[in-house]
């Protein structure tokens, strides 16, 4: 491919030119220049490829419609540390010997990357041929283009040198080796034999494989060039045997001989027992899916190859005076082979150090898998060099900074043989770079966070503030002279309940996590406010501390509102729980306890209490939650003159006494008197009315302080009483049906002894007529028996049988705890069950399968159904299996959705006749089968496809109870 292909393929130069760059003039103020370039690089998109280095874009400087000079970030950085930056002009810092490209001269993007390079410029204004300004093209957008180019490049040599190889294969040695292989595949086919002994007789490698790698055959001849034993690799895979790297190359080429189906060559390197052995190997197909691997051992011809292409003296001479240090690796193992003068010099390691360890050991943990993963890029043809910075373990255990340009050494046949890496020590460049950084971080920092208060405070202490902005005045009213003035100015300010989380929070700050924090603030006014506080620790290249900087908001506003709806969100859980527990409870003294105790948590107060109006007599505390070191009040007695008949109508008509101090002129001194017996400064009174009538008061009390009750608190003692209004209504409803209750308890013990009479009746009613159907079935049993007729005595038989099913249901009855009811499923395989006793099918020649549902029946739907079923499997034993033939018969009993309960009765014998209808018949047992039917007012099909198959369809009979 052509340079000129490959550069079809790149932008042309007018997609690249930055048509409305960011223009300033020379006296714009420096930080709105900054400004406008972070919003141009806000609004563009870099290349997903390229490593944006700034946050800012560049700027042009034109001073009346002249170029006069360039602003970069390079530009702004060098400024960044200097003192005052903010007021300086885009004049005091930019680049005024210009470096431009004209229009005419900008064929490609090369003519620009040349400029770039040339000049170590990043940003290259573009002009018409009068000078005028076209646009802006950046380093940053032409990167990846040349990088794409490079990449193509290097993809068409590896294309080249492939090409190349393939052409220098011999053509002659190419048509040996077919016949060869086509002499042997013939062998092979003709005689096992002929092929061990053409093993025994070989001195080279052979191998046979299948299509996944797996060794079949391992030919006895130089078993020292074997990577283990022929018994440990037989039957196992190569990959089970080798490294990843040489398993994936073996069985690359196995599928490559098995597609295209020839024979292929390749040369390669292997180390057996610490020795590289270099082999000539011939892949051939056996079928298709085997390969025959044969290797020959060409180490001597490949260390004389390498000989002859190069002078180990020069390379010598060459690798141990470099003055950078230089190493070579392993590509297999990572394992160090060679390093030079500079190296151990750099590093401290001798030789004897190095031969038993591996890049991977003077690697710092944190950048060993990126760099491995560079290697195998490098072994995998993806890249033909890389460079890398990392850090260095040395010998005495210090970290060493390097930048590292690792290459590749190939063998003759352009395999990887060695990596080689060029060291350079970068450490006083990192830790510049490094301070730079936290630099950039404390101004990108302040900058983000105006118009908030901007400080800076030493690391360890009580948060002594170093640096603190000027608008510190308008957020807390301090100058801040006085906040730098003294070490502890900021920490004893803070809330005394806030404090101590702070600081601890303070002194717990790491380099990896920011510090949040809401606390209050003592204004200058003598008010708490609340700020909000974030804080991030800066360190220097060892890890130390450096310094704490950060920024302080005023967030009173959102946090009282915050406050207020967490009022709000406990009013209305304390008036939940008030409801849950009327659900739960009926006991008034329980709920009142329960409300006052919550009440107590809520409002904080030191005392919350239920009075009761009593009549006649005043009243009495029925509930009380008191705080620690107030005196109870529960159970005390008042008098009428504590609660005088002018208040009692007061409170009737809905009145709410919230008292802040006793002390207060408005109060009637009786009161005050009263408040001043027992103890309180400070109470919220509200009435609990219950059918007209004033039923008592809820009542908090403040004993060691005055207080202002808030309208929320009112709001949520108003909305309790009417809970406890429906609360004391319950309880009165629930004393009534106590009285109640307790009669009709009375009456329903003797119900009872009733029931249990009539219970014990009715089962003895069961019982007989169970003893007297048996009676008459013993009764048909001995009659069958005087009968020489056999038809007559099968008919006697069939009767008994019909007569026990119906005494089976009495029994089960009689059995049972529900005399309404019967266990159908139970019921209908003891009768199944039953039926094969009779008929003497004990030898298991026909198999019986009950299936049936937890169904339960009353006794008239249960009678009609059992004598069905008795019918039909009686009919299917007769009939179904003649001279003795085996089988199965199957009863199923199961209830759908909607109530129909479905009753199959199946075998697999001879089948139903063709020509017969069972509901015409004149046998017995069908008329009582279909009489039956109509009686459960149900419904019976018959199916031939599979023996015979009686499906029956009823729904339980309704009757009216009999008791």
């Amino acid at each position: 491919m052509e340079l000129a292909k490959l550069s079809a393929n790149l932008q042309s130069p007018d997609e690249i030119i930055d048509r409305h760059p960011v223009i300033v003039a020379p006296s714009t103020s420096l930080a709105e220049a900054i400004a406008l370039m972070r919003r141009q690089r806000a609004n563009s998109r870099p290349h997903s490829n390229t490593t944006v280095k700034a946050s800012i874009s560049c700027a042009l400087v034109v001073d009346e419609n002249q170029l006069v000079g360039l602003l970069s970030p390079r530009d702004v950085l060098n400024l960044a540390a200097e003192y005052g930056w903010q007021t300086m002009k885009v004049a005091d810092a930019m680049t005024r010997n210009l470096i431009v490209l004209k229009k005419s001269e900008f064929t490609d993007i090369f003519s620009a990357y040349k400029v770039f390079c040339q000049h170590s410029i990043d940003c290259l204004p573009i002009v018409d041929e009068q000078g005028q300004l076209i646009g802006l093209v950046s380093e940053e957008k032409i990167r990846p283009e040349i990088y794409s180019l490079v990449k193509m490049l290097q993809q068409e040599v590896v294309t080249l040198q492939q090409k190349q190889r393939e052409l220098l294969e011999s053509q002659s040695e190419i048509e040996k080796q077919v016949s060869d292989r086509k002499l042997t595949e013939e062998k092979l086919q003709n005689s096992e034999a002929e092929l061990l002994a053409l093993f025994n007789a070989m001195t080279d490698i052979v191998l046979v494989f299948d299509a996944s790698g797996r060794y079949l055959k391992v030919a006895p001849t130089a078993p020292q060039l074997l990577y283990k034993p022929a018994p440990e690799v037989l039957g196992k895979t190569v990959a089970e045997i080798f490294p990843e790297a040489e398993a994936n190359f073996v069985f690359n080429h196995i599928r490559q001989t098995l597609a295209s189906g020839e024979t292929h060559r390749v040369e390669y390197s292997m180390e057996i027992e610490g020795k590289v052995i270099w082999f000539d190997a011939s892949i051939s197909p056996l079928g298709v899916d085997r390969v025959m691997w044969v290797a020959r051992d060409i180490t001597a011809r490949k260390y004389a190859e390498a000989a002859q292409q190069k002078s180990e003296e020069r390379f010598r001479n060459l690798f141990d005076d470099a003055p950078i240090a230089i190493g070579l690796a392993s590509v297999r193992d990572y394992r160090i082979v060679e390093a030079n003068e500079a190296h151990r010099q750099m590093l401290g390691y001798s030789d004897a150090d190095l031969a038993g360890m591996s890049f991977a050991d003077v690697t710092h943990p944190e950048d060993l898998e990126a760099d491995i993963e560079q290697v195998k890029l490098l072994v995998e043809g993806k890249i033909s060099r890389f460079q890398v910075e990392k850090r260095l373990i040395k010998k005495n255990k210090e970290l060493m900074w390097a930048n590292l340009t690792v290459t590749l050494i190939r063998d003759g046949s352009g395999i990887p043989f060695y990596s080689m890496a060029a060291i350079k020590d970068i450490s006083d460049r990192k830790r510049a770079e490094m301070e730079l950084q936290h630099l950039k971080e404390r101004l990108q920092f302040l900058l983000d966070y105006n118009p908030a208060v901007i400080f800076t405070a030493a690391p360890a202490g009580d948060f002594r503030t170093t640096y603190i902005s000027e608008n510190v005045k308008a957020i807390v009213g301090y100058d801040p002279q006085e906040v730098l003035a003294d070490p502890n100015f900021w920490s004893s300010r803070i809330h005394p309940e806030d404090r101590s989380q702070f600081i601890v929070n303070f002194s717990e700050l790491s380099e990896e996590k920011n510090f949040i924090c809401e606390y209050r603030f003592l204004h200058r006014d003598g008010v708490y406010r609340w700020l909000r506080t974030e804080l991030k620790l800066l360190v220097d290249s060892r890890g130390l501390p450096i310094e704490v900087i950060g920024y302080d908001a005023d967030i009173s506003n959102s946090k009282y509102a915050e406050i207020a709806l967490w009022q709000q969100f406990e009013q209305e859980r304390l008036v939940s729980a008030i409801a849950r527990s009327l659900r739960q409870s009926l006991q008034l003294e329980e709920i009142l306890n329960t409300t006052v105790a919550e009440l107590q948590q809520v409002l904080l107060a030191d005392r919350v209490l239920v009075y009761q109006i009593l009549p006649s007599i005043g009243g009495r505390v029925i509930a009380e939650a008191v705080a620690e070191g107030c005196s109870p009040l529960v159970d005390r007695y008042f008098g009428e003159e504590v609660f005088p008949a002018q208040s009692y109508q007061l409170y009737l008509q809905g009145r709410v006494s919230a008292i802040s101090e006793r002390d207060d002129p408005c109060i009637t001194p009786c009161l005050a008197e009263f408040m001043k017996q027992i103890q309180v400064r400070a109470k919220l009174v509200v009435p609990i009315i219950q059918h007209s009538q004033l039923w008592g008061l809820l009542i908090a009390h403040q004993c060691s302080r005055p207080r202002d009750w808030q309208e929320w608190e009112i709001n949520l003692f108003q909305q309790l009483v009417n809970q406890l209004a429906i609360a004391i209504q319950q309880s009165l409803l629930y004393q009534q049906l106590q009285t109640e209750l307790s009669d009709r308890k009375q009456a329903e013990a003797n119900l009872k002894i009733s029931l249990k009479e009539k219970e014990i009746l009715l089962k003895e009613i069961h019982h007989r007529v169970k003893n007297n159907l048996c009676v008459v079935a013993s009764l048909l049993e001995l009659q069958s028996n005087t009968v020489a007729d056999p038809q007559l005595a099968l008919m006697f038989e069939e009767s008994q049988n019909r007569l026990y099913s119906m005494a089976l249901i009495h029994e089960k009855l009689y059995r049972s705890t529900n005399l309404a009811e019967i266990n159908f499923s139970e019921y209908l395989e003891d009768l199944v069950t039953n039926l094969f006793h009779s008929y003497n099918i004990s030898d298991n020649r026909i198999q019986l399968q009950v299936i049936a549902e937890p169904i339960s029946l009353n006794l008239e739907t249960a009678t009609p159904c059992g004598l069905i079923a008795n019918e039909l499997v009686s009919n299917t034993l007769k009939h179904a299996f003649p001279d003795c033939a085996n089988g199965t018969v199957s009863v199923e009993c199961y209830q759908t959705g909607d109530g129909e309960i479905h009753l199959f009765v199946k075998d697999n014998g001879i089948g139903f006749p063709q020509n017969l209808d069972f509901r015409k018949t004149n046998s017995m047992g069908f008329q009582v089968v279909c009489t039956l039917t109509e009686q459960l007012e149900g419904s019976i099909e018959l199916s031939r496809q599979t023996g015979t198959a009686f499906h029956l369809k009823f729904n339980e009979l309704k009757y009216s109870h009999r008791f």
